[in-house]
């Protein structure tokens, strides 16, 4: 689910499973941006 060819749906499932809302609309730049706003781990584990 990482790198710029993660799809939106991937990410917005990611964001509910942390509780972090996204809207309908949002597109994957803003749910990632809300994520990180959120203190949720946008990045893998190195």
């Amino acid at each position: 689910m990482t790198g710029a060819g993660s799809s939106r749906e991937a990410w917005a499932a990611y964001a509910a499973a942390h509780g972090v809302a996204v809207p309908d609309d949002a597109r994957r730049d803003a749910i990632v941006a809300a994520l990180r706003d959120a203190g949720v781990p946008v990045t893998p584990e190195a």
